[in-house]
């Protein structure tokens, strides 16, 4: 009986340990986009920054890291335009969930980036938490396709792409495509953030997605709410 007891309590801890929720990355911003988590973009300086991510028990400690995009090989790589990068991963139990990178311009945030892995965040759990998109644009990454939604007037940005989605998504824009990535941005900073390139996992130059971007219409068929533009 006692070694019965002793099984039966190992394994709903094991259980407890196996379902243990995943930090929120959307259910508990603590203030309006595109400030998370109150580190606010084109305020909070590097060390703000720094003393939220320290207090952030979701956040791996051992993981932050700050360092200069220009020391890093190879030279013109488009995050190169902002003067430092602050990494981190979002964990928790020793379970990686997300990268979690601050980008500064002149020690103030001007990006937070997430770039999800283990997340199953949808374009519609989004859209409905942090507003309709402004414009869309869309890419051509090899076989696939790379959806960027942006509102440059609030600061707020969401990109997916069609490789491993439903086949549907070569076809059209639907509710539940999973995101691969979410950005507060700084609107001040917006052309640093087309620069960037985040908007298109780096297939389209700042003049190039400009060119690219259109309207939001809602969900659809590509063919008839976004039909490509000419070269």
């Amino acid at each position: 009986m006692k070694r019965y007891f002793i099984f039966l309590t190992l394994f709903v801890s094991a259980g407890c340990q196996l379902f243990t929720p995943k930090p929120s990355l959307l259910d508990d911003l603590a203030c309006p986009p595109p400030c998370w988590q109150n580190i606010v973009p084109g305020i909070s300086t590097k060390q703000d920054a720094l003393s939220t991510l320290a207090q952030l028990a979701f956040i791996d400690q051992k993981s932050i890291y700050a360092y200069d995009p220009k020391l890093v090989p190879p030279k013109g790589t488009p995050i190169q335009v902002y003067d430092e990068i602050i990494d981190s991963n979002i964990a928790s139990d020793g379970q990686f969930y997300s990268f979690l990178s601050i980008y500064l311009l002149k020690d103030k945030v001007s990006v937070i980036s997430f770039q999800l892995r283990i997340y199953d965040i949808t374009l519609s759990e989004a859209i409905t938490k942090l507003g309709e998109p402004e414009s869309i644009v869309i890419s051509p990454y090899r076989e696939n396709l790379v959806f960027g939604f942006v509102s440059p007037s609030v600061g707020v940005a969401f990109v997916y792409s069609t490789l491993g989605q439903s086949k549907k998504a070569l076809s059209e824009v639907y509710p539940d495509a999973r995101l691969e990535s979410i950005y507060f941005f700084d609107p001040e900073t917006y052309a640093q953030f087309l620069e960037s390139r985040f908007l298109t996992f780096n297939q389209r130059d700042s003049d190039g997605t400009r060119a690219h971007l259109v309207p939001w219409k809602g969900y659809g068929a590509i063919k008839e709410l976004y039909p490509p533009k000419a070269p």
